[in-house]
């Protein structure tokens, strides 16, 4: 996979670029239409992949969410800064869902590295034991490496 050029589509699991993405998300409200709404829930799919996601309405293309662009797009989902609100935080948003779109969208070897996170003794040694995710790109190519190493080529191609 080329870094922040393709991803994995949520739905069909094959490469995404860029021109053929889009992110889909919904929208909630925290039991009360008249509070701010927040954005929970985010799948990076195909175009041709969000005709079928009813239950998420809110989308955008990929191109506007990635480069610096991007970047300030997804800031401004958090806060609006001076001039309008960002995300609503109660009674319990999907954060998580939207930390790992953003990490996705704009850390090197992220999106590679997702494919080994569960059920490999590499992301027990790498994460599970105190290790934080504040890794370079050297380190996610590392990590991948060393994942690899123990996950059967079938498999490995089977999560793509």
């Amino acid at each position: 996979m080329e870094p922040l050029k393709e991803w994995v589509c949520d739905k069909c699991r094959t490469v995404v670029t860029v021109d053929d993405g889009t992110v889909l998300w919904n929208r909630a409200h925290p039991g009360n239409e008249q509070l701010p709404a927040f954005h929970t829930d985010f799948i990076i799919v195909h175009n041709k992949c969000d005709k079928n996601e009813p239950t998420r309405p809110q989308s955008l293309h990929l191109d506007e969410l990635v480069g610096p662009k991007g970047l300030m797009r997804l800031t401004e989902m958090l806060s609006g800064g001076p001039f309008q609100q960002g995300m609503t935080y109660l009674p319990n948003p999907d954060f998580e869902s939207y930390v790992d779109l953003f990490r996705r969208l704009h850390v090197p070897y992220y999106e590679e590295a997702r494919r080994y996170f569960l059920g490999t003794q590499t992301a027990d040694k790498w994460f599970n034991q105190g290790q934080r995710m504040v890794l370079d790109s050297q380190d996610w190519q590392d990590f991948i490496s060393e994942a690899k190493k123990e996950t059967p080529p079938a498999l490995v191609e089977g999560l793509l």
